[in-house]
């Protein structure tokens, strides 16, 4: 959250953000992290997966872990 509000900080005056805004994205992340908190603790062998997942139409190239990067 500091990251967060530092760049609102920064970028004040530059980009339309005031603090409803930013309120709105607060709700929103608690809602999220209580929805992701739940899903985990239900469907815990979904994210134990480890790896990228590509969108071709908006990637170019495939690239490998740790032979591209």
């Amino acid at each position: 959250m500091d990251r967060f509000y530092n760049l609102r900080d920064h970028f004040k005056g530059v980009v339309k953000f005031n603090d409803d805004n930013l309120e709105s994205l607060l709700v929103w992340r608690d809602e999220y992290k209580r929805f992701l908190k739940e899903d985990v603790a239900l469907n815990f062998e979904s994210y134990e997966f480890y790896g990228s997942i590509y969108l071709g139409q908006w990637r170019g190239k495939v690239l490998v872990d740790r032979v591209d990067f």
